[in-house]
């Protein structure tokens, strides 16, 4: 593969000077970051340059290092003669010549760091970042996130990435030499189930940020009693390690998953950041993990929405959830309102998709009192959750502007007293129902069917529902 788009990567991005805040030093804050490849690998032969959907594995480190945006210099320290000579030639990369005495799998991580640092003191770097070739779905946003973490803090030894173990040790079982079980603690019967087990994280293994006057102070893991935790989200494992070749399965099915379904041409150029399993679990709803066709049908409605968006239009997105529809809404209105009953969906909301003309605010549908009158009300699977679907109309129609329009999705039960199969559901909505509804409160109602195409036919907990699009105008 041709590596010159790592450089075009790092020519090509704003490059920005951390003020001291939180770190201990005065004035310009210098962060270089060290990736440590040796060539030997018992679990796979030559692991540095493995194909990983046919880019080499190093390189995916490499692009996210100069992608990042705190970044001075990006040194290589290897004893791997095949990495100098492959990208020798690309002066953004500077080699740091590692000794084969500490290239061995016995070497510990801080031995690595302190030959390095010795052979870079001379640029005075204030931080170092220490990034492994073997964790290939860290981006550059982790490594800029992890630095605005280390950033906040007062003062630390070192920081290092973390995820949550998903089934903790502590209710762990060990066997004697016969095969009898024995619990590996004392009282590890009281955490023998999941919900009762203490959250317990492990070494991640994807960002080390560490101050180089510190070094004395950590031991062979880069730890000390000042290192903080910069937890990485586990929907996204990004803390895959490639040791094995099952490893390298996995991290290209989430590679092809993540540019299938999130890609920015998957998401039609709009910053829907995670698959729509991230903002579920945000928000502690336990949706299938892998869920696309929830968050396609999701994206599809709101790209739907925006072709009936004028610029001069003022939007309101009820139950606004996650955020990204309020954000593709902004990309054509003047403004929009996003509203949804969650305050930590709100705050991750407000965290990844607020804009300039955006107004994110907490509160239910019953309570919601407007700022203003809105020219278009976005409705997205909201009247089945509830339980006066009529009285939502009636409040729709006082927060619109006398010519605003409502638009609404729902899914349709055969009747309205078919039994309600998902449990957020608390109204069954039949189409006979929903048009008595909407035809009493608006002049000029419209449906418009979305069953004919698949992405609207499938439903996570319900197969057999149909969608269907509602637009009540008061003119």
């Amino acid at each position: 593969m041709d590596f010159g788009v790592i450089t075009a990567v790092h020519m090509n991005r704003v490059k920005y000077a951390l003020t001291p805040k939180g770190f201990t030093k005065g004035g310009r804050v210098n962060i270089d970051a060290i990736i440590t490849a040796r060539s030997g690998s018992k679990g796979i032969y030559k692991k540095n340059t493995i194909l990983l959907d046919s880019k080499p594995l190093i390189e995916y480190t490499l692009e996210a290092a100069f992608g990042a945006a705190f970044i001075r210099h990006v040194y290589l320290s290897t004893d791997d003669e095949a990495l100098f000579e492959r990208y020798k030639n690309y002066k953004e990369i500077r080699f740091i010549d590692r000794p084969k005495a500490l290239a061995d799998d016995q070497i510990s991580l801080k031995d690595v760091l302190a030959h390095a640092l010795e052979t870079i003191r001379a640029n005075n770097p204030d931080l170092i970042i220490i990034l492994l070739p073997t964790s290939p779905l860290r981006t550059s946003s982790h490594i800029d996130a992890a630095v605005k973490f280390a950033q906040s803090l007062p003062s630390f030894d070192s920081i290092v990435s973390v995820s949550r173990v998903k089934i903790a040790p502590l209710g762990g079982l060990i066997l004697d030499k016969y095969k009898r079980t024995r619990f590996l603690f004392k009282k590890a019967q009281k955490y023998y189930r999941r919900q009762d087990q203490p959250p317990v994280y492990k070494l991640a293994g994807a960002i080390w940020i560490v101050a180089p006057d510190k070094i004395n102070k950590l031991n062979d893991f880069l730890l000390s009693g000042e290192s903080y935790a910069f937890e990485l989200n586990d929907s996204e494992n990004i803390d895959i390690d490639i040791d094995t070749p099952c490893d390298v399965a996995v991290a290209e099915a989430m590679l092809s998953f993540q540019k299938e379904r999130v890609s920015w041409d998957a998401r039609g150029g709009f910053n829907v950041q995670r698959f729509y399993a991230h903002d579920d679990l945000e928000m502690g709803i336990r949706r299938n993990i892998l869920d696309a066709a929830a968050y396609e049908r999701h994206l599809q409605r709101y790209r739907f929405f925006l072709d009936y968006i004028e610029p001069s239009d003022v939007v309101l997105d009820i139950a606004c959830g996650s955020g990204y529809g309020s954000e593709i809404l902004a990309s054509k209105a003047r403004l929009v309102y996003g509203i949804d009953m969650d305050a930590k969906t709100i705050e991750y909301a407000r965290r990844h998709h607020l804009r300039s003309n955006i107004r994110f605010d907490v509160s239910t549908v019953e309570s919601f009192i407007p700022k203003e009158r809105h020219d278009k009300i976005i409705s997205v699977e909201t009247i089945e959750h509830l339980a006066d679907p009529e009285g939502f109309l009636v409040q729709a129609k006082e927060w619109l502007k006398p010519d605003g329009v409502l638009w609404l999705t729902c899914p349709l039960s055969e009747s309205d007293s078919q039994q309600i199969e998902n449990p957020f559901h608390i109204s069954n909505i039949s189409y006979d129902k929903l048009s008595i509804l909407m035809n009493r409160h608006f002049k000029e109602v419209d449906f418009f069917s979305l069953s004919e195409q698949d992405i609207f036919r499938v439903d996570t907990l319900n197969n057999r529902t149909t969608y269907i699009v509602a637009k009540g105008s008061l003119l």
